[in-house]
């Protein structure tokens, strides 16, 4: 893939920043370095020369970024240049977000493969115009989902082996890859189901280890089976699902009228008992389950098993619409023809690591490709 680069100043004088900046961005970016404050200037008023990002030191207290951006809000070309401030502490405030910092990543920086796709995202948020410009509501680019390095054993069976990506709020994500290959494995560890041998998840910025009960709240959840207690009805799981959440009455009612409506399951069907419903019933009952909390993100494994076609354009339309609402969505599926067409992103999984990872918007020729990759990554047979 051909990459255009772009222009980048870096706001930082410790020689260790300047030589990771450069070790890790250099293939995507053109990179000035700057040392002295005042060179910004100089940079920015080349004749011709427009930047793209400006990567910052925001534990440099001699770099006055405040200023720096008031000053550019007087030449509209820069007024929304995204700003990724490089912290070892990491440590994103409101003062900071004030300041113009557009994004935080922990410096020294160390996974490649993780880091430019989520700088490049950012960029691309840049370009399409639907990054703020600098202002006090500056908003923090956090992925809903990030795993990072992720290990998972069973026993002496590796099945996850350093496994990285990151999900966006507004994008629908499609994680696939042939049967057995972790994909099951990956969402089980997302959710908080199992213990994982190292790395780390971030719902929304929340740890599943170190706050799950934070990180739960922030998801719905489709498994692959529906799962629910077939001794209650349909009406009472829904009861005793809100009443996890702490839902309030009214919002309840409101919310399983209209999704009970979109997935055509009707006050009858919702008063039986759950153990004489049909498999596409009993899924659709815990896709109401699941968005009844409003959740940021959606996550569904395998979820059109058991549904008729009706069910499944519908269900389609409602991950969409969940995206654009500024939420975010990941699923697998068996389906490559679904992924293809809904989703934004898509990565594939193999041998316990991302091996692929597509941008079907940038690149729409990838969705007509998308079952070609993917045979030529696990061969015709599987």
């Amino acid at each position: 893939m051909e990459i255009i680069k772009r222009n980048v100043i870096t706001l930082a004088r410790e020689q260790d920043i300047v030589n990771n900046i450069y070790q890790i961005f250099n293939s995507v970016y053109n990179i000035s370095f700057v040392k002295q404050y005042e060179d910004v200037f100089t940079l920015l008023n080349e004749s011709g020369k427009t930047f793209s990002l400006i990567f910052v030191d925001i534990e440099d207290k001699e770099i006055k970024l405040k200023d720096f951006l008031l000053e550019k809000k007087k030449d509209a070309a820069h007024i929304a240049i995204p700003v990724i401030g490089l912290s070892k502490k990491k440590q994103i405030s409101e003062s900071l977000l004030s300041k113009g910092v557009t994004d935080c990543l922990d410096f020294p920086i160390d996974n490649k493969e993780v880091i430019i796709p989520h700088v490049e995202r950012v960029v691309y948020l840049y370009e399409k115009g639907m990054l703020k410009p600098y202002q006090d509501n500056s908003e923090l680019i956090t992925p809903a989902v990030r795993i990072s390095n992720l290990f998972k054993s069973y026993g002496p069976k590796e099945v996850l082996k350093g496994l990285n990506l990151e999900v966006y709020n507004g994008e629908l994500f499609g994680f696939i890859g042939r049967n057995g290959i972790g994909k099951s494995t990956t969402i089980d560890c997302m959710i908080g189901v199992k213990r994982f041998n190292s790395g780390s998840i971030e719902i929304e910025g929340y740890s599943i280890l170190e706050e799950p009960l934070i990180a739960k709240s922030r998801f719905g959840y489709v498994a692959s089976e529906p799962t629910c207690y077939e001794s209650m009805t349909g009406y009472e799981y829904l009861e005793f699902i809100a009443s996890i959440y702490r839902i309030s009455e009214a919002e309840f009612a409101g919310n399983v009228a209209y999704l009970a409506k979109r997935l055509v399951l009707t006050e009858d069907d919702l008063e039986k008992s759950i153990a004489n419903y049909s498999h596409g019933m009993k899924q659709k009952l815990c896709l109401i389950a699941s968005l009844l909390n409003n959740p940021d993100v959606w996550i569904l494994d395998e979820p059109t098993v058991g549904l008729d076609i009706m069910a499944v354009e519908e269900l389609k339309k409602m991950m969409r619409e969940f995206a654009n609402h500024g939420h975010a969505v990941f699923i697998t599926s068996h389906n490559i023809d679904i992924i293809a067409k809904i989703c934004d992103r898509v990565a594939i999984i193999n041998n316990g690591k991302v091996v692929e990872l597509m941008d079907l918007n940038k690149d729409p020729n990838k969705r007509l490709q998308l079952p070609r990759i993917f045979l030529n990554i696990f061969g015709a047979n599987q």
